[in-house]
């Protein structure tokens, strides 16, 4: 089979398309995102790459409280055929959804924000 060929294959197939492109996305980050972790350590040093993880890991933190969880509710409702009628929503949650957590992220930015200085 010819690559080409194999790509339209994977596009009839819908959900083993989109599977394989978010795989290779996320490897693709993995990938990058050790990169940079050896970067960062082969030529700042052990001190800062060691402010770099701890300053990550506490934005990692503080991302998972002001989320709310709405990764994993976008998954739940994009799944549910009784919430959208043919991709339209039926209700408003999702948006009330997405206005809370602009809401909520401002604030642990803000806190985020003044606890560094």
């Amino acid at each position: 089979m010819k690559p080409i060929s194999i790509i339209n294959h994977l596009r009839k197939k819908g959900t083993l398309y989109n599977t394989a492109i978010v795989f290779i996305l996320r490897f693709s980050g993995l990938i990058l995102a050790y990169l940079v972790n050896v970067f960062i350590a082969n030529n700042f040093g052990k001190e800062v790459y060691g402010n770099f993880v701890t300053t990550l890991t506490l934005l990692e933190i503080f991302s998972m409280f002001a989320s709310l969880g709405l990764a994993e509710l976008i998954i739940k409702l994009t799944a549910d055929v009784s919430y959208s009628n043919k991709g339209i929503p039926l209700n408003t949650f999702l948006k009330k959804s997405v206005i809370l957590v602009l809401f909520s992220s401002v604030i642990f930015s803000t806190l985020f924000f003044y606890a560094l200085k």
